[in-house]
């Protein structure tokens, strides 16, 4: 399996802007921590499954 399954940008909860390398829930899930999460200007990290989603925030976008 690739080291790198998914990536988007997103605004808030939109995604502006995804890849991803095989198929999954990866979206469904990046977006419920999103909603979940504090939007301030910050890196987190989240376990889900067997999948690790580093989370960026600057200005308002997540990366």
């Amino acid at each position: 399996m690739p080291g790198l399954v998914y990536t988007c940008v997103a605004r808030g909860t939109t995604v502006l802007a995804e890849y991803a390398a095989i198929s999954g829930n990866f979206k469904t899930v990046g977006i419920e921590v999103l909603q979940n999460a504090q939007m301030q200007e910050d890196k987190f990290v989240v376990t889900a499954d067997q999948y690790t989603f580093n989370y960026f925030v600057q200005q308002g976008y997540s990366k």
